[in-house]
């Protein structure tokens, strides 16, 4: 058995070696082992390392045990003692287990430094993220508000290609995908009216498609209205009227369900479902409390579904707010359509007087008029009867009798004077007066 204060002693270096304190000490002796020549390093069995350390414990198995695997136990054997090379491999064996808790404290700082790397790349990839972003939106913006559209989607499509491909490991937070969205709308808007002025059915096309992926991001009645406007316009009328159909029969306010009533009208007037077309226009000037632009698509649809009358009496009172030369914007096809109106009522000079009144020469083209503003066969009619209706020649104003001066008879006594030589007739100089006119109508 071994001895008391040996016991302690071998406590203390157990103790020592599982909290990895005495790696200086094995490495000295590691070191004094290589400097020996002798053959053997003996080392007394009741020794505080309890160097009766069995011989079939090998480095091999101290690296895998651990270093609670090194075990002092004592074989009350004098003397047993280890090669030198076995001294030297409990020796390179022990030490890398003695250094582990600094190795593996060394391994946790490299790994936060890199992890803290890592995150200022995040962060420094989310600041340029976002001031290109910002950049390229403020540009379309002014461009858009400059009459530049082409300028501006192509600074919408920059936007929109960072925020769909140029992320560099950034992931969108709502906030961005809602702004994504709203980026989507913006260029559909700037798609749809370049698609209006240049007549281009694939900017239209576009204008659908980035309209559908911000409603799919974040759907709004003022987008379904948008869309089923522009699907109206490509001739996709079922697919336009189901977007306004979903807008007039949600929870929306008057305005939204009024454009949508109005764009509905529009479709349907396109469609020459006049009716129809009627009872939407008679919705939306009721919840648009009397738009101008409203009031004259409905006067137009009444004129094509058989109310003449009630839509001469609309024409008449739009045209009496606007003076000679001037347009209200929506509304510029009342002059023209009044004209056309009264003509098909019968009313040839009032129809001529409307007609005079008419300073935008595009709606006395017919192409226009059908094409551009989606006239009816009635009032597109109407418009080119009164276009080749002849003027009415000015009859000249009769000589009257009264307006001539009576002729004061002489004082008594006064000597006669022969009368004035009368003038000649007026006939050939009144004959003049009524051909001219004549000629200038032909």
């Amino acid at each position: 058995a071994m001895p008391a204060t040996e016991r302690r002693q071998s406590a203390l270096v157990g103790r020592t070696l599982g909290m990895g304190g005495i790696g200086l000490c094995v490495t000295a002796c590691a070191c004094s082992m290589l400097a020996t020549s002798a053959a053997f390093v003996t080392l007394p069995a009741a020794s505080p390392l309890g160097c009766g350390i069995r011989g079939a414990a090998s480095a091999h198995q101290l690296r895998r045990g651990g270093v609670t695997g090194l075990r002092a136990v004592c074989s009350g054997e004098e003397g047993a003692g280890l090669g030198r090379r076995e001294a030297l491999a409990l020796a390179l064996g022990v030490v890398p287990l003695l250094g582990a808790p600094g190795l593996a404290s060394a391994a946790k700082d490299k790994k936060a430094v890199e992890d803290d790397a890592a995150r200022l790349i995040r962060q420094m990839n989310i600041v340029k993220f976002t001031a290109t972003i910002d950049d390229a939106t403020n540009k379309a913006l002014k461009m858009a508000e400059n009459g530049d559209l082409r300028g501006a989607e192509k600074q919408w499509t920059l936007a929109i290609d960072v925020y769909e491909n140029g992320g560099d490991g950034v992931v969108l937070s709502p906030q961005a995908l809602y702004r994504l969205g709203k980026t989507l709308a913006q260029r559909a808007d700037c798609r749809a009216d370049l698609g209006t002025l240049e007549k281009s059915e694939v900017k239209l096309l576009g204008a659908v498609d980035d309209y559908a992926k911000a409603i799919d991001i974040q759907s709004s009645p003022e987008m379904k209205v948008k869309l089923g406007t522009i699907l109206t316009l490509l001739g996709r009328f079922a697919e336009g009227d189901k977007e306004l159909d979903a807008v007039i029969d949600g929870n929306v306010g008057n305005e939204i369900k009024g454009r949508a009533y109005t764009n509905r009208g529009i479709s349907k007037q396109r469609q020459q479902l006049w009716v129809d077309a009627v009872k939407d226009f008679t919705e939306a000037s009721e919840l648009t409390k009397g738009n101008d632009e409203v009031l004259k698509n409905l006067a137009l649809a009444k004129i094509e579904a058989g109310d003449a009358k009630g839509a001469l009496i609309m024409l008449r009172d739009q045209a009496k707010k606007i003076p000679k030369g001037t347009y209200i914007e929506g509304a510029e096809d009342v002059p023209a359509a009044l004209a056309a109106a009264e003509f098909v009522a019968g009313n040839a000079d009032k129809a001529r007087a409307a007609l005079d009144k008419v300073t935008d020469i595009r709606f006395r083209d017919l192409r226009f008029v059908r094409e551009a503003r989606f006239w009816g066969p009635r009032l597109s009619k109407g418009l080119e009867a009164a276009l080749a209706a002849p003027k009415t020649a000015p009859q000249p104003k009769a000589s009257s009798a009264k307006s001539a001066k009576p002729v004061a008879s002489p004082p008594a006594g006064a000597p006669k004077t022969p009368a004035a030589p009368a003038p000649p007739a007026p006939e050939a100089e009144a004959a003049e007066s009524v051909e001219a006119p004549a000629a200038a109508a032909l």
